[in-house]
């Protein structure tokens, strides 16, 4: 199924919104580097779910994710004001693995190939 323009577009917004969020909005200081990677919307744009890689220790990811999700009615009201739309998007928060299982791949690949040579 492909992802109207439109819906594409205000992805795209969703993402600088809660990117500027975590730079300046967050009460509560973040532990470790924070990145928003993406943001799906639903066709409807009534639900959105921010995926968030963090470097950071395990706890500390998860006390991260747990301050963002008691932030998340603040930023929807910063979505709010800032895009015109009939239905502000209910917001999740969500950690985002994949950069943890490309590396544990790449990790995998290195030990064959240094197994292979010996």
């Amino acid at each position: 199924m492909t992802v109207s323009r439109r819906v594409q577009r205000v992805e795209r917004e969703l993402r600088e919104i809660v990117s500027v969020f975590l730079i300046s909005g967050v009460k509560e200081p973040l532990m470790g580097l924070v990145t928003v990677t993406r943001v799906s919307a639903s066709p409807d744009l009534r639900h959105a779910k921010v995926f968030l890689s963090m470097m950071a220790s395990e706890t500390e990811k998860q006390e991260n994710l747990e301050i963002l999700k008691s932030s998340a009615k603040i930023v929807q009201h910063l979505i709010s004001k800032q895009l015109p739309m009939k239905f502000c998007p209910k917001i999740s928060f969500i950690l985002d693995k994949g950069f943890e299982n490309a590396e544990l791949v790449e990790q995998r690949l290195k030990e064959i190939k240094k197994g292979s040579e010996e």
